[in-house]
């Protein structure tokens, strides 16, 4: 009872007391069940070296005495706390264990959840191809065991390393499913709602992505679920900077910060962080991204938020480019790029060339630049990533530029009318910004000067610092 209460100092001292009873009784089975309270106080107050040593007598009275269930759970357990201390091969191991010795009594129900769990350890992992397999085989179980509520957190799960590697209408269909099940179980609305803004956010969905959010954000507030708010509000953070609403960004990116450093996961913590470095980086405030950004780098030294790890740096790569510190920004890059190839997700390698090229551009290297710029085209063909599409686009033209004065016009025009369209405003900006470089190195001082300045007038009116000063600087140099 102690335990699904949460209170874990009085199951600590209850189960200790089963411990000595059951002992002076020589009752191995009933030793073993205290044993597995023990360690799961244990865990909950902290002491997981503790833990994993009481857990393990567990075992070996379960295991001596035949008792399959008692085994599969205390395996599952252990697994657990191996997690934690980032023993991911370990717990992968013990995890399939329990799972083995759950499908020997037929207890699907168990058997997902220790699947579910060996999902999480391959996501961390980068074997995104097996978790997807995984964890469609414990949604299975979990169908099959009449199981909804624990079918709906299976399916949302699925959807993130669908994503991952560009499964996007596979994803939709995940949610889709998802969200029949938040009607049938009324229950994880929100939580459902702010996930699938995510995937609304890779299809350049920005007004359906805010509309979710803002569905998410009532229900958290009626609900006054203020560790759920956070993370959405979190993410729409990151939408309105995407619009050019820098105010409104940074005031909702603060918001949320301290709730989800006191509250949340590593993983929503450091993605929090990682958001606030990138509006930093969009307000031009570059050395303040950097320390943030760096910041989130050490959270995510958790075993638990090492999956983000590769965004983050891809994100400070992208300070140190406009800072001139294109070595580091490099090394940065190429370390993400291994990721993201393991993970087998193009739009983010498709990102990764992309900063390659830029970082080529700076350093006037031409045939490097493209190199790099065809990587990423070939990686998002076929794939339905618009944002990343419009970024490398703008970032091809400015490799032919390189070659031909101005780039190509009316390429640039069909970029500017997509971002336009979609309300991508940084981007759209950055494509009005390139046009007008194009218009002066064609030696047209007036056409270039008044598309510059547009530019200029409309980042600063938006707090866009960083193209403001990009768009000041090309217009001194002519």
């Amino acid at each position: 009872a102690f335990h699904w209460l949460g209170r874990y100092e009085p199951q600590f001292a209850a189960a200790q007391r089963a411990v000595e009873l059951a002992t002076r009784q020589k009752a191995p089975f009933v030793r073993a069940r205290a044993l597995r309270l023990l360690g799961a106080a244990y865990w909950r107050l902290g002491d997981l070296d503790q833990g994993l040593e009481t857990l393990a007598e567990a075992r070996d009275l379960y295991t001596g005495g035949g008792h399959l269930k008692g085994e599969a759970d205390v395996e599952r357990m252990i697994g657990i706390l191996q997690f934690e201390q980032g023993r991911l091969w370990e717990a992968k191991a013990n995890y399939d264990r329990a799972a083995s010795l759950y499908a020997t009594l037929g207890n699907r129900r168990s058997e997902a959840r220790a699947l579910t769990n060996k999902a999480l350890v391959l996501e961390l992992q980068g074997d995104l191809d097996a978790t997807i397999e995984v964890t469609r085989r414990a949604l299975e179980l979990f169908r099959q065991s009449q199981d909804p509520v624990a079918e709906l957190i299976t399916l949302v799960n699925l959807g993130e390393p669908l994503m991952v590697q560009g499964r996007l209408d596979e994803a939709q269909a995940v949610f889709d499913a998802a969200l029949e099940r938040v009607a049938e179980v009324d229950r994880f609305e929100a939580w459902t709602l702010y996930r699938l803004s995510d995937l609304l956010v890779l299809r350049g969905d920005l007004s359906a992505a805010t509309a979710r959010l803002d569905q998410a954000l009532q229900i958290q507030e009626d609900n006054q679920d203020q560790l759920g708010w956070a993370e959405s509000t979190s993410r729409l953070a990151g939408i309105r900077r995407m619009q050019g609403q820098m105010n409104e960004a940074m005031r909702l990116i603060e918001e949320a910060l301290p709730v989800l450093e006191q509250r949340g996961t590593p993983g929503s913590y450091s993605a929090a962080l990682r958001r606030y470095g990138e509006c930093l980086t969009s307000r031009g405030d570059l050395e303040r991204a950097r320390s943030v950004l760096e910041q989130a780098l050490k959270v995510q030294l958790n075993q638990s938020a090492q999956a983000g790890r590769s965004y983050t740096e891809v994100s400070l790569a992208e300070v140190l480019i406009s800072l001139g510190e294109v070595d580091e920004a490099e090394e940065l890059v190429r370390r993400a790029l291994t990721d993201f190839a393991v993970r087998q997700a193009p739009i983010l390698q498709a990102g990764g060339h992309r900063l390659l090229a830029e970082i080529a551009i700076a350093r006037g290297d031409g045939e490097v630049a493209g190199s790099e710029i065809d990587a990423a085209e070939t990686l998002l063909s076929g794939h339905d990533g618009p944002l990343m599409k419009l970024r490398t686009g703008l970032t091809a033209e400015r490799v032919r530029a390189m070659d031909s004065a101005g780039g190509r016009h009316e390429a640039l025009q069909h970029l500017l009318a997509e971002a336009t369209s979609r309300g991508f405003l940084e981007v759209e900006l950055e494509i009005r910004m390139a046009i007008g470089a194009g218009f002066l190195a064609q030696g047209d001082q007036v056409g270039g000067s008044a598309r510059l300045g547009g530019v200029i007038a409309e980042a600063a009116l938006h707090g866009l610092g960083r193209i403001e000063a990009e768009a000041r600087s090309v217009a001194s140099q002519h």
